[in-house]
């Protein structure tokens, strides 16, 4: 195990997060998506998060924003999908307006505390362990002080200058309203106002990746100091088995938890907003986390590779297909009607793949379970009442589970029948997303009792217990 504990502490993954998080982001298109930094982060941070509770909450708050870069990630493929079809001139500058602004809310919530948490623990670290280096202050402040101030100003202009340019979407609005006999429509010099607004954000953002690689070069060239974590970390952590266990389980059941959203068939203009390949993905990174906690891997597998394959053809295929026609041109014209005929059954088969996976990962919660969940009275002489309580509690996960199953099944079903009837019916789909939205909600309640029950096991007043 020790030999498995990297000699940079994860520091060399926070190095290369940084060349994620730098570049400018105009009219919501990112060259380099913040997704991969944050997951870069979030695994680079989960060495240092557990000899300080400052990194440890910046790691939780990469965590949020990964959710927050798939988003973004998905509104831009709507976006590019928009753009392609007939929509008012109105209509994607608004969404990149209202979208650009809701990431600026959510950056300033999430990424700025992210760092500052970050480098106010990297200096505790510093102090504790001795790295003279970077407890050095100048004007008053250290290194990682004057980092986290950096990154703010950085943050803050990266964000109000994607934002600020769409704002000339406003002026068209009122210009139309007047008739165009007042006012002025800016939104005509959109792409000066981007390129502007990207040539800010490029100096500040090189600035910072400068400083910020400079900052980690300099910690990476300390192996003393670094030794001294490591050693801190095998002395200090690693043998605290309980809670490294039980961390991996929740980290498992986390993904699963995100996984088992896009079951929900979610369509917008005509598009599949939700795939089941992310569920499928979902699976198989949690089958590779949990690795020998759990039993029989391989059986999990198979179903979710299907379901890659099912999924991605699916997506595929219907994007052509609306690229080429319309569902109404399925009703009147033989090749557009044999096009929807194959999308059609790709779907089927993605919903009916779809149940299979959900069932083999019910099995793996159930698994999970029966391997990593107890009832202990810890009292001498009720060993055998605690036999009977773990054994009730493993039959009301199975009750749970069968029910989470049954409604998942219903949902699949009424997918089966609104892609058979989509042409009579476009607004049926909207049934079985209802079922499919209560199959999940059902899911989040048996994965967080599971959670619970986990941390109840391996976890005491005497364990560390940041999971």
């Amino acid at each position: 195990m020790q030999s498995k504990i990297s000699e940079r502490m994860g520091f060399l993954t926070v190095l290369l997060a940084g060349m994620f998080l730098w570049n400018p982001i105009s009219g919501f298109s990112d060259l380099l998506p913040d997704l991969f930094g944050y997951l870069l982060f979030w695994f680079g941070l989960s060495l240092l998060a557990d000899l300080n509770d400052s990194v440890g909450e910046a790691r939780k708050r990469f965590g949020y924003l990964i959710g927050v870069g798939v988003g973004e990630l998905l509104i831009r493929y709507l976006l590019r999908d928009a753009a392609s079809r007939q929509v008012s001139d109105y209509q994607q500058p608004t969404w990149i307006l209202l979208f650009s602004f809701a990431l600026l809310v959510l950056q300033w919530w999430l990424l700025i505390p992210a760092f500052k948490k970050l480098f106010a623990g990297i200096d505790r670290l510093a102090d504790k362990y001795g790295n003279e280096r970077l407890s050095k202050t100048k004007h008053n402040r250290t290194q990682s002080e004057r980092m986290s101030r950096m990154a703010t100003v950085f943050v803050a202009v990266h964000s109000i200058f994607a934002v600020l340019p769409e704002l000339a979407i406003l002026t068209s609005f009122e210009y139309r309203a007047n008739n165009e006999n007042f006012g002025f429509d800016w939104y005509e010099y959109i792409g000066l106002f981007r390129t502007v607004g990207m040539g800010v954000s490029l100096i500040f953002g090189l600035i910072w990746l400068i400083a910020f690689v400079c900052y980690t070069v300099r910690i990476l060239r300390d192996r003393e100091w670094l030794g001294q974590l490591r050693l801190a970390y095998i002395n200090e952590i690693l043998p605290q088995e309980g809670m490294l266990k039980a961390r991996r389980l929740c980290a498992v059941l986390s993904i699963l938890s995100v996984g088992v959203f896009f079951t929900a068939n979610l369509r917008i203009d005509g598009q599949v907003a939700l795939s089941g390949v992310v569920l499928a993905a979902a699976v198989l990174t949690a089958i590779f986390l949990a690795g020998e906690l759990l039993e029989a891997r391989s059986s999990y597998r198979a179903s979710c590779v299907v379901l890659l394959i099912v999924g991605a053809a699916n997506a595929l295929t219907r994007y052509a297909y609306l690229q080429r026609f319309d569902v109404e041109s399925s009703k009147y014209q033989t090749d557009a009607f044999w096009f929807f005929f194959a999308t059609q059954v790709l779907e089927i088969f993605e919903v009916a793949m779809t149940l299979l996976v959900i069932w083999k990962t019910l099995g793996l919660l159930l698994s999970l379970s029966r391997a990593h969940t107890v009832v202990d009275y810890r009292t001498p002489g009720r060993e055998e009442i605690s036999k009977n309580a773990t054994a009730r509690l493993h039959r009301s996960f199975e009750k749970r589970a069968k029910i989470v199953f049954a409604v998942f099944t219903l949902a699949a079903v009424g997918y089966a029948f609104e892609a058979v009837l989509r042409l009579k019916f476009d607004w049926l789909w909207v049934i079985p997303f209802g079922v499919s939205m209560v199959g999940i909600f059902l899911f989040l309640g048996l994965v967080y009792e599971l959670t619970t029950q986990i941390r109840w096991k391996y976890l005491s007043d005497a364990t560390h217990n940041r999971l």
